[in-house]
């Protein structure tokens, strides 16, 4: 695998999407935060290690079993929420290594979010005017139009 070049610089771009990618964006936001809140309830409740490797495991182990919905979702978006979780648990635990407080990681919810976002990687996007050589983040804010994109770029 080469070593990309670290973007210098990134793009805020507002999308307009038709009604039918629209919807399909709005689904994959859905699954994302529901393979988030997934993954913490698999960590706080079931007490499974905070690890890809073991939450990759048990989501491939409750497949058979569980709703089949979010396979309409690209892996990448799933595996990218899970992802975010692991990163969310980051600061706490160092807090946590260094002065004993606490800390708790909430669910996501619907209703009470300013905004939401996904990644998608960059071999994900079939762009006609250029080709994407990051992953970038797309953002659903409060506006019910438009979303944004942020991706690096020049």
């Amino acid at each position: 695998m080469a070593n990309k070049e670290v973007a210098q610089k990134s793009k805020k771009v507002k999308l307009y999407p038709t009604a039918e990618e629209k919807n399909i964006l709005e689904r994959w936001i859905g699954t994302a935060r529901w393979t988030y809140n997934e993954c913490l309830r698999a960590i706080k409740v079931e007490g499974v290690a905070r690890s890809k490797k073991v939450l990759r495991a048990r989501k491939r182990q409750q497949r058979c079993c569980r709703k089949i919905w979010p396979e309409d979702t690209p892996y990448e978006i799933r595996d990218a929420a899970m992802d975010d979780l692991l990163k969310a648990f980051a600061p706490g635990a160092a807090r946590y290594k260094n002065d004993k407080n606490p800390f708790d990681i909430r669910y996501r919810s619907r209703n009470k979010c300013f905004q939401e976002s996904i990644v998608i990687h960059s071999k994900l996007v079939a762009s006609r005017q250029e080709k994407l050589s990051y992953d970038s983040r797309l953002v659903k804010g409060r506006h019910p139009r438009h979303f944004t994109c942020v991706y690096p770029g020049q």
